[in-house]
């Protein structure tokens, strides 16, 4: 039996984690102007991670949209994570999924490409 570093097995742990995830669900989303939940297409099985692309006629580096997981709402040119077309990340956690809110930083057509994972 081969001995283990605590570092090799937080490593195994991290792998097993990731692996775990799987994919099950997918929804389009269109971005508005105004600070909006994605409650109407979250699945009703409490998502542990989702995978978000985002796809908008506004070119990078501008920003696309801005988002934010605390449940409070992103500002168009103010409070919020910023994105720009093609930038894609990670949400974890079925409570920070609920919280997501996201806004349009320009009037344009933005949507967000989402995977959802168990």
């Amino acid at each position: 039996m081969q001995q283990r570093t605590k570092d090799q097995n937080l490593d195994i742990l991290a792998r097993e984690a990731v692996n775990n995830y799987k994919a099950y669900s997918y929804n389009d989303y269109t971005v508005t102007s105004s600070s909006t939940s994605i409650h109407s297409i979250l699945p009703t099985d409490n998502p542990r991670m989702m995978h978000v692309y985002v796809e908008s006629d506004t070119a990078a580096p501008a920003i696309a949209i801005r988002y934010r997981v605390d449940g409070g709402n992103p500002v168009a040119t103010g409070a919020g994570i910023p994105r720009v077309n093609g930038d894609e990340f990670f949400v974890y956690d079925f409570a920070n999924i609920q919280n997501f809110r996201v806004i349009e930083e320009v009037a344009n057509t933005t949507n967000l490409r989402i995977t959802f994972y168990k």
